[in-house]
């Protein structure tokens, strides 16, 4: 799979539209793509947000992750599932479902008190044999850095 850099979200266009859904208390982002059509079924990625879409600030690390990541589905044609973390460690069961089906698994782990909740759904993914999760982690403290490296 082939990724362009990431650029500033003012530069993000083309012939695709990003829109975000509610779907039964789950925020959804989905890209449209033109090979929506095809008999094949779309890859799919779910992103936890820390604290919502509203929440992400422009220039935030999270916002710039998020852009990086649909874009990165936009060129793949893969459809990106945004849901909160407060939803999944509540643990509502569409969310739920939504995190654990999904076929990529995006989560940050830079707020160390989310890292536990946030491992034990990545471990309950991997028992199932999803496997393809990425976790990205913004550096601002070194001690931390260095217990996740462990």
């Amino acid at each position: 799979m082939e990724v362009a850099p990431c650029q500033p979200a003012a530069e993000t266009g083309g012939d695709h539209t990003a829109s975000i859904f509610m779907t039964a208390g789950v925020e959804r982002a989905e890209v449209a793509s033109p090979s929506l059509l095809s008999k094949q079924r779309s890859l799919r990625a779910v992103y936890v947000l820390n604290d919502g879409l509203k929440a992400v600030a422009a220039n935030s690390p999270e916002s710039g992750a998020l852009q990086c990541l649909q874009r990165a589905c936009d060129a793949e044609s893969a459809i990106l599932t945004t849901v909160t973390f407060g939803r999944l460690d509540f643990g509502e069961t569409t969310v739920l479902d939504t995190f654990y089906d999904a076929d990529i698994a995006v989560v940050d782990m830079s707020d160390v008190f989310r890292q536990p909740s946030l491992f034990y759904h990545l471990g309950v993914r991997e028992s199932f044999d999803m496997a393809n999760n990425v976790i990205l982690y913004h550096d601002t403290d070194p001690d931390t850095a260095q217990s996740l490296k462990v």
